[in-house]
């Protein structure tokens, strides 16, 4: 099955009062929850795989806020306190159950508990594809060109049974439009939802009746720098234009490339936290939308943990040169490494191969 899907809980969610006394959070081991509290199950999960559903609220307005009170959460997972939403990548297999409450801070009258339940299965098969060699397309620029040759992607995406083709600067020109030269996350609506230049994407470098199976497309660093708020949620809209077009081509695995980090010359704390945001957005949310698409996180792979006390965020110290954004040959190896198991996971998980 593939990756969990936002979950609506409604049907299974009761209306609760809570208790007069003995709530509210104070110390002690919490008690276990009634027996006849409404139940629910939330969309499996594999180890060690990136995972997203969301918690149901209250008909009304809100705020809300979500806390567990009992039960063992998975390793690996989180439950976000404002939103709902239980992210993240499991750690250990097996079944999980929890009692969760989900509070209406301005009417408790609306606040509401239940048990949900979460099974976390084997990680998926890692092993290249069996069943045949698979079409790999991937659009990109300098970094991407990098990737390519420097990881060296082409080659080991051809060990692991696919055959590799690329789009870049100058390449795809369709009426006076050149694909190729449009690669910033604003330009996706234009190059995946305008059907005569998804055409040539899917059909790039191909014989007559042939189509690629995967499309990876990718985004160069100057995406990175989010300079505000709404520039994030105007990437995130501009992400989601592009999947009733993905709907259309199931036979299609799509793979967003998160957004490489940025030199920390070239951004601040802020702009590059954004930029972590974006790709847990799209690694998690995103890729829970539809069964064929699944982002690959090239920023967190790249990038400090954001914890780092110095340069959270931004390009390690080990992937750079002076102030240059471009990660090193040493980088663009560690990306090829990570993404052929991811590559061949995705496959599993999308049901393109068994």
């Amino acid at each position: 099955m593939f990756l969990a899907r936002v979950l609506s809980l409604s049907a299974l969610l009761l209306f609760l009062p809570f208790p007069a006394c003995g709530g509210g959070g104070g110390g002690g081991t919490p008690k276990a929850p009634p027996l006849k509290l409404p139940k629910a199950t939330l969309p499996e999960a594999h180890k060690d795989w990136n995972y997203a559903a969301r918690l149901d609220t209250p008909n009304s307005p809100g705020p809300f806020h979500f806390r567990l009170v009992s039960g063992d959460f998975p390793q690996g997972l989180h439950l976000d306190e404002n939103s709902g939403l239980v992210y993240g990548k499991p750690r250990a297999e097996g079944n999980f159950v929890f009692h969760a409450v989900v509070e209406d801070t301005k009417n408790s009258s609306n606040s509401m508990e239940w048990i949900f339940t979460l099974e976390v299965k084997a990680p998926w098969d890692t092993s290249p594809p069996k069943s045949r060699r698979f079409n790999f397309f991937f659009i990109h620029h300098s970094v991407g060109q990098n990737l390519w040759i420097r990881g060296p992607l082409i080659v080991e995406l051809y060990k692991q049974n696919y055959m590799p083709y690329d789009m870049t600067y100058t390449e795809g020109k369709v009426d006076g439009y050149v694909i190729g030269d449009h690669t910033d996350i604003p330009d996706w609506p234009t190059n995946f939802n305008t059907p005569k230049y998804f055409q040539v994407m899917y059909t790039w470098e191909l014989k007559a009746g042939g189509h690629q199976d995967i499309i990876a497309f990718k985004s160069c660093f100057p995406n990175s720098n989010i300079e505000s708020e709404a520039r994030l949620e105007e990437f995130k809209k501009d992400y989601l234009s592009l999947l009733p077009t993905f709907k259309a081509h199931p036979e299609v695995l799509f793979v967003p490339f998160t957004t490489p980090p940025l030199n920390p010359a070239s951004t601040t704390k802020e702009n590059a936290a954004r930029a972590r945001r974006l790709a847990n957005w799209l690694k998690y949310e995103y890729s829970a939308m539809l069964p064929n698409v699944i982002a690959f996180d090239f920023f967190d792979i790249l990038a400090n943990p954001p914890t780092d006390p110095n340069e959270p965020n931004m390009l390690r110290k080990e992937y750079r040169s002076g102030t240059d954004s471009h990660p090193t040959k040493e980088g663009d190896q560690a990306v090829t490494r990570a993404f052929l198991p991811f590559l061949n996971a995705a496959m599993r998980a999308s049901g393109m191969e068994d």
